[in-house]
């Protein structure tokens, strides 16, 4: 049995939402509602705070004292291999750097992470350096990291960085 004969065109709805379309009441199984606002542009604030500019100097210093590291462990293989550590330490350190300067924030999080990871790291793993000096480079290099990672986890870079619940009257 056909729905509709085939002389006759089918029936058309006279509603714009369909045939069987009705307007929409509210859902009551919907989650709650409410207006989430990002913090704009234009109250965040637009000079870096002091904390942050410490943190990313202290995470400069950790990569200058990595790249004397990289030239202390190759000397002995040559100056192909220094270069090679060293460019690449630079080129880490300035990306590292300048993502922390254009204020993203998962940079800051793996600033952080690190920080901790580095600290696991000298507590559980033996020193790789025979050498004094090295491992004396490396602890400051720890220290400077830690110190870094504390002061961006302080409210106003976390407010320099985004995070919607720390407010401009903490800095």
């Amino acid at each position: 049995m056909p729905l509709f004969d085939a002389g006759e065109a089918p029936r058309r709805s006279t509603s714009s939402l369909g045939p069987n379309l009705k307007p929409n009441r509210p859902n009551p199984y919907a989650p709650p509602f409410s207006v989430v606002a990002d913090i704009d542009r234009a109250t965040r604030p637009q000079t870096m705070p002091r904390i942050v500019a410490a943190a990313i100097g202290l995470i400069a210093g950790e990569f200058l004292i990595g790249a004397v590291q990289v030239t202390l462990m190759n000397l002995g293989r040559g100056s192909y291999h220094v270069a090679f550590g060293v460019s690449l330490a630079g080129l880490i350190g300035s990306l590292w750097i300048y993502g922390l300067y254009r204020r993203h924030n998962w940079v800051r999080w793996l600033a952080i992470v690190s920080a901790g990871l580095g600290v696991l790291g000298v507590i559980w793993g033996p020193s790789r350096f025979s050498n004094p000096w090295q491992v004396l480079l490396e602890r400051i290099q720890v220290v400077a990291h830690l110190t870094a990672a504390i002061l961006l986890c302080l409210p106003a870079a976390g407010y320099w960085y985004g995070r919607r619940s720390a407010s401009p009257e903490r800095q």
